[in-house]
């Protein structure tokens, strides 16, 4: 797209690294977002003591719950914060595997369906492994969802916020391999992540060579599996083999055939008066249960048997560009993942435990403040539980969470390549004064502004050092390359000491890679009084 067509969201950040999201249109306000922006910047506004600028703020799902007393309102922070649209999944037609090994389209879940999942997290023996997953929740919701092409050619279709296991950009090492976004799976110029592919998709094959390999291998095929050494290490402790057995005669020559035919992987192997066919790879067993499903041993078949979890390959992403609204399927499993279009891929926000936050809130004004419950509540949203999307949504775009009161700049500010000079997050001054107008407009600091660093931007313990700091220290500086870092002191105000403690640098940067190096020996990248980063941090002083 070469210009923005009216009405459009254009949002970029300058770093290389950072994530850039394609044009698409504003986000439709709910109605309960509206009231939440509007009730919140009337309580903030008579909050004494906020160090989050003044009004008129933007509001940060962050999870707030406002108190009063006789100085006024204050607020205190729930459990956790969830973010617009965290809950919502991969498009409703797109295919996801089930433990019976069929592919079918996400919008056909139902809940107590079995799909076929793995590992969220690595386990302490190093590797994940596949895991039945059972269906926990199931629903199809209308979202904005953005396309996913990769080099391949294949495509994927999932909202911004939906979840994929990919490695960084050179998609080398499995062991990289990490949680990203769909607005982030293109993460730098010139480069793009890879998602893991653990299997291809398969259809059931009705062919004359597909129905010949089922009856064979039911008459004549079985399973190798077991479990190597304990049953732990770098293997997952298990193999799982399709074996077929016959003497070398016409039936075992058909059978090699087909499987060529087929495309099949498989090894031969020649015993006293008897040949093995052998399909030994964890994604071709998979397909050929899936695809000839030979009935007998799709019968015999556990699921547990395939163990580790491998990348059949990483396939980089090209191209994530905005498609417009889409129905997409909400799925919630009990190992919160599921393969879609032979893609790893994690499953949506549980309601019982974004319930859990409202519970948390509901003590704390049944407790403290039930009129002040009233005053906030008067739709009830706190004695409601949550049990499906649009309560999570609803609970999302409330006061409760969609109520912490931060300066644009604090919220979304990006600090500009060689311009790295953020303090105590000012109002800028030339913010609409209607606590409804755009966020972008309100972020854009006037000319010769000190820019904040937002905390959708920047690690949070590092930007919450701009609220606390003393005013004539400089927390972010510029590197020698003209990027941001963070640095802060290392002796006690007085001491004369002028050394700091880099926080923060940015990534791909020189500085980065030396803070790295340091960390990764177990130390910290101090500089010394008079490097260049440390006489801007004191500059002031």
């Amino acid at each position: 797209m070469t210009a923005a067509d009216p009405g459009q969201h254009t949002e970029t950040e300058t770093h290389t690294w950072s994530v850039n999201v394609p044009d698409h249109p504003q986000r439709a306000d709910s109605p309960e977002y509206i009231a939440a922006k509007k009730k919140m910047n009337e309580i903030a506004a008579q909050a004494p003591g906020l160090l989050y600028g003044t009004g008129p703020f933007q509001d940060h799902h962050g999870s707030a719950l406002w108190l009063k007393d006789s100085q006024g309102w204050f607020m205190v922070r729930n459990l956790a914060g969830i973010e617009w649209s965290a809950q919502f999944c991969v498009s409703a037609d797109m295919r996801v595997l089930t433990a019976d090994l069929r592919w079918i389209p996400a919008g056909e879940v139902r809940a107590g369906d079995h799909l076929a999942g793995f590992d969220e997290s690595i386990p302490l023996s190093g590797r994940r492994r596949w895991r039945r997953s059972v269906v926990e929740r199931a629903e199809v919701i209308t979202r904005p969802c953005y396309d996913v092409v990769f080099a391949d050619g294949s495509r994927a279709c999932a909202t911004a916020d939906h979840l994929w296991l990919a490695c960084g950009p050179s998609g080398s090492g499995y062991t990289t391999a990490d949680w990203y976004r769909t607005d982030a799976l293109v993460s730098r110029q010139g480069g793009a992540r890879a998602v893991v592919k653990p299997v291809r998709l398969w259809s059931e094959d009705t062919s004359w060579e597909a129905g010949y390999l089922a009856a064979a291998f039911d008459g004549e095929g079985h399973f190798i599996h077991g479990v190597k050494g304990d049953g732990a290490g770098h293997g997952g402790g298990q193999n799982v083999a399709i074996v077929f057995s016959q003497r070398d005669n016409e039936m075992y020559a058909e059978v090699v055939r087909c499987l060529k035919v087929l495309g099949f992987t498989f090894r031969e192997e020649t015993r006293p008066d008897i040949r093995q066919v052998i399909i030994g790879r964890r994604h071709e067993v998979l397909r050929f249960l899936g695809s000839v499903r030979p009935r007998r041993m799709l019968a015999q078949f556990n699921f547990e048997w395939l163990c580790q979890f491998n990348a059949m390959e990483r396939v980089r992403v090209k191209e994530v560009r905005y498609v417009g609204e889409r129905p997409v399927a909400v799925l919630t499993t009990s190992t919160g993942t599921y393969i879609a279009e032979g893609l790893a891929a994690h499953n949506c926000a549980d309601p019982a435990k974004v319930d859990l936050l409202r519970q948390n809130a509901k003590r704390l004004y049944d407790l403290l403040a039930p009129e002040i419950k009233q005053e906030l509540d008067p739709q009830g949203l706190l004695d409601t539980p949550i049990t499906d999307a649009n309560g999570i949504a609803k609970w999302t775009d409330s006061i409760f969470n969609a109520g912490v009161p931060l300066d644009p700049g604090f919220h979304i500010g990006v600090m500009p390549m060689g311009k790295a000079h953020a303090q105590n997050p000012p109002a800028p001054a030339d913010a609409p004064d209607s606590p409804d107008a755009s966020d972008q407009a309100q972020a854009a600091a006037a000319p010769g502004d000190r820019e904040p660093a937002g905390v959708h931007h920047y690690p949070t313990p590092i930007v919450d050092i701009q609220l606390f700091k003393r005013d004539d220290f400089e927390l972010w500086v510029t590197d020698s390359e003209g990027n941001p870092a963070a640095v802060t002191p290392v002796a006690p105000r007085g001491s004369g000491v002028g050394s700091v403690h880099v926080q923060y640098a940015t990534p791909g940067s020189q500085l980065a890679v030396q803070k790295q190096q340091q960390e990764s020996a177990g130390g910290a990248l101090i500089l010394p009084a008079d490097h260049p980063l440390a006489l801007q941090a004191f500059q002031n002083q």
